[in-house]
């Protein structure tokens, strides 16, 4: 079964935690799993174990992704970077 990679729509009801996965060409660094807090118009606010952070909504999909389960390493390396499409635009 494949990963699902989450849309910025599908993050904004996803139920419970997510895995936040970071372009290797932008931020050094390893996965983590957190849960939405709260979103704004700009931002999105998310809460890890070692506590919260918040993200750019234009930079998902470009600097920072999420995905539903943990991806193997293939399924990162196949999922390419660059925008994610709203649901309703796919």
């Amino acid at each position: 079964m494949q990963t699902k990679l989450l849309t910025l729509d599908e993050l904004y009801s996803h139920d419970g935690a997510f895995l936040v996965e970071y372009n290797p060409n932008s931020l050094s660094r390893s996965p983590m799993w957190a849960f939405l807090m709260f979103i704004t118009n700009k931002a999105v606010h998310l809460q890890f174990p070692a506590g919260s952070e918040q993200y750019s909504r234009t930079q998902y999909g470009i600097t920072w992704r999420c995905w539903a389960a943990r991806p193997t390493e293939d399924e990162m390396q196949a999922a390419p970077w660059g925008t994610m499409k709203r649901s309703e635009d796919q």
